[in-house]
């Protein structure tokens, strides 16, 4: 019972956090925020991490990278083909954009802009999380049979393509940003695929 009020409560640091991140991003995020809506007292939170805000922030990027991964993953399996998965990965996003008005995007693009030259961990955090999705993405797209220097490059381009994609779509308060870039990453996919793989 100890365990898992500690799990919880350790969960609970890291779901603040995560919201955080969407919304007001790594700098504008404050320790006093992640306490009120965790609702954990600052003495759990340095006893879960005793790294504090840094320790706090890289752990929940490698976290949403991991379930990043696992989302698309279990998106193929519930779709005919890899395709269609991206495509729903980018309308998910699309309406997390519209249902939060434009305050609850991807948290690793935002934080990797702002501690690229701020804090090593974290940005080695965003680094390990982009590299997990990426590769992951990658493994999907050499299923269809596109040669592994192919699917890699071809899991880049839809990676950067999604998180620029958010990005205009929140400078600009208007997901057909994001809904134009899905488009194109689609398309690109599916060319690329009937082009060069099995199908």
């Amino acid at each position: 019972m100890t365990y898992n009020k500690s799990a919880q409560t350790r969960q609970n640091l890291i779901d603040a956090t995560a919201g955080l991140l969407r919304s007001k991003g790594y700098s504008a995020m404050g320790l006093s925020e992640i306490i009120k809506i965790s609702s954990v007292p600052k003495g759990s939170l340095y006893h879960h991490f005793p790294g504090g805000k840094q320790e706090l922030a890289s752990v929940t990027i490698m976290e949403t990278g991991e379930k990043m991964a696992l989302t698309v993953e279990a998106l193929v399996r519930k779709s005919e083909c890899v395709v269609e998965a991206v495509s729903r990965y980018f309308n998910h996003y699309i309406e997390q954009l519209e249902k939060t008005d434009f305050q609850n995007g991807c948290p690793l693009a935002t934080t990797a802009l702002e501690t690229a030259t701020l804090t090593d961990t974290v940005q080695k955090a965003c680094s390990k999380s982009f590299a997990l999705f990426e590769e992951m993405l990658t493994v999907q797209l050499a299923d269809t049979g596109l040669s592994s220097e192919d699917a890699q490059k071809a899991s880049i381009y839809t990676i950067a393509a999604f998180e620029g994609g958010q990005l205009l779509a929140k400078a600009h308060n208007d997901t057909q940003y994001l809904i134009s870039i899905r488009d194109q990453v689609t398309l690109h996919l599916e060319t690329i695929i009937q082009v060069n793989g099995n199908q």
